[in-house]
Parts: structure tokens; sequence; C-alpha cells
């Protein structure tokens, strides 16, 4: 199944990848994961997720020196399997510096970390 994305206005997005016209019933993840696509990337990082059991969810992306760069989501979410996307700029529309960034995922009492590069 390819994920259905779909943009907003802020540029970020978040879609459930379970969300389609099939009868088959989707896979719940056994565990927290996190895979950000491509990487590293230019213009528009995709980031894959999966939430084991319902829970609060946030992901953020913060900078080498641990900052919170963008707050990505912040949400209570069902388990299942979700996209999001970070368009390279801060929590204030600036345009983030190339280098290399951290996206963290909590959900629950669990946390993945995953490292990305941004190139202009």
């Amino acid at each position: 199944m390819l994920p259905v994305l779909v943009p907003v206005t802020d540029g970020m997005m978040v879609k459930s990848l379970d969300d389609d016209d099939s009868d088959e019933t989707p896979a719940v993840p056994s565990e927290l994961y996190v895979t950000s696509m491509p990487n590293p990337f230019n213009a528009t990082l995709r980031i894959q997720y999966g939430v084991p059991v319902s829970s609060e969810v946030s992901i953020g992306v913060y900078d080498v020196r641990g900052r919170l760069v963008r707050r990505l989501v912040n949400r209570s979410m069902a388990a299942g399997n979700y996209s999001a996307s970070w368009n390279g700029r801060d929590d204030s529309g600036r345009n983030a510096s190339s280098g290399v960034y951290f996206i963290k995922v909590n959900a629950g009492a669990n946390n993945r970390v995953q490292r990305v590069s941004l190139v202009k």
C-alpha cells in the first residue's frame, strides 16, 4: 500500500497510511518505528512512523545542539501507520540551515530518533 499525502498550508502533512479503500485489515505495528526519506533531502522530507497503541504522539525536529527547530505532530493518535513531512523550515517559517537534524518521535513512554541531513 502506498501512502497518500495531503498537503496543508503550513508545509506539514500528516496522513494515516492505513486510509485506503481496500477490504484488507491494516497491520498495526508491534513497536514504534520511524523512517525518513529521502535522506539527505533538499526540499521536503517524508517521515513515516508507526504507533503500536493509542497514545499521545509528538514529533519534533532538533538541531545538533538539541534545540527544537520544528514541532511536526503533537496530538493523541490511534494505533496505526502514519506519514508526516518537514519542509525544511523552523516554527517561525524561516528556512533551516544545511546540516544534520534529528527527527524524534515520542509515543507514550517510547521514543525513536532518526538522523537526517538537509542539503541546499
